[in-house]
């Protein structure tokens, strides 16, 4: 997956919000955003905030919102495995399994 190149600059744009929203998630969460430290209990806060009402500290984002969030992290994540395995730690050293 290639964020910028091939695609057109709005599907770039769609791409660089719906990845910096999970950034910023990690980085308030952690207070970095390593890639290697992402673990699948840190992606189901992130669905959880995001599909949580606003009056319980979430976004309100509906359901087809949070589904392309979470694809674009799917494909990002595959991209990283393909194209950048350094960036991610072995499956033995991971926080959470």
């Amino acid at each position: 997956m290639e964020i910028s190149g091939d695609r057109k600059r709005e599907v770039e744009k769609k791409i660089d919000l719906q990845l910096g929203r999970f950034i910023d998630f990690f980085r308030n969460r952690y207070g970095y955003e390593k890639v290697m430290a992402v673990v699948k209990r840190d992606v189901t806060s992130w669905l959880e905030q995001l599909y949580g009402p606003p009056e319980k500290g979430g976004e309100g984002y509906a359901p087809a919102t949070v589904n392309n969030q979470q694809a674009a992290l799917s494909r990002f994540m595959k991209w990283l495995r393909v194209r950048a395995p350094q960036l991610l730690l072995e499956r033995s050293h991971q926080r959470d399994p």
